[in-house]
């Protein structure tokens, strides 16, 4: 999906997902801050304007644990029955009364949010779900570039060496390791990693890392 195209051409891209894994409704969701309350908006779905707004499944009908959690959140959410054997995603009760899948996603600006694919019908292999995710990851960055980021003080940037001592963590690289990799002590290297964590709003260096590899920082 190229970065120019727009959410007209992010809904034909979900929806061709949707027919790959056989949902019936999507919907592509943004969650921002504004002061300390999270406020989810609908961007694109399947619905049409002369469709019933049922017609899309929406971010409200979710559990607060979740919906408070996107940021956070680095696998799928998934409620009723799926076929293929999904197992590595967290289970929620089904809203509505049909299945359904929730993809967390965000961008380098740390806007988040959120693709749901919802059906009866829905058949997702485990080792289809990676390939989806990113394809989501993609969908999300481009749509969301048409949306105005919300108002407040925008997030610090990460140093180069920030990242790269990050990227070296998630390799699984002690702190020992990293300082010997980039020629620096071990307690600037340390010092790296805090900032980061500290920028990231992550609780500690695995959290950083998760966060990190979510907004497409490190690969």
């Amino acid at each position: 999906m190229p970065d120019n195209e727009t959410l007209e051409d992010a809904v034909d891209d979900l929806r061709n997902i949707a027919q790959e894994i056989g949902a019936m409704r999507f919907s592509l969701c943004l969650a921002d801050k504004h002061g300390n309350k999270e406020v989810n908006s609908f961007l694109c779905g399947s619905a049409s304007p002369s469709d019933a707004p049922q017609a899309s499944p929406s971010c409200e009908e979710l559990p607060a644990r979740i919906l408070d959690r996107l940021g956070d959140i680095a696998h799928p959410v998934q409620w009723g029955e799926i076929s293929g054997g999904t197992t590595t995603v967290e289970n929620v009760s089904a809203p509505g009364g049909e299945a359904g899948i929730l993809f967390p996603v965000s961008n380098e600006q740390r806007r988040y949010g959120a693709v749901i694919f919802a059906g009866d019908d829905i058949d997702l292999a485990e080792n289809e779900l990676a390939g989806l995710h990113r394809r989501c990851y993609r969908i999300f960055s481009c749509a969301v570039r048409h949306e105005p980021e919300p108002e407040g003080k925008a997030p610090p940037a990460i140093s180069k060496r920030e990242l790269q001592c990050l990227k070296l963590s998630a390799n699984g690289l002690t702190s020992e390791e990293i300082a010997k990799r980039v020629g620096l002590s071990v307690h600037t290297a340390n010092q790296y990693l805090a900032s980061a964590t500290q920028k990231l709003n992550a609780v500690n260096r695995v959290h950083a890392v998760a966060k990190a590899l979510r907004a497409g920082l490190i690969d």
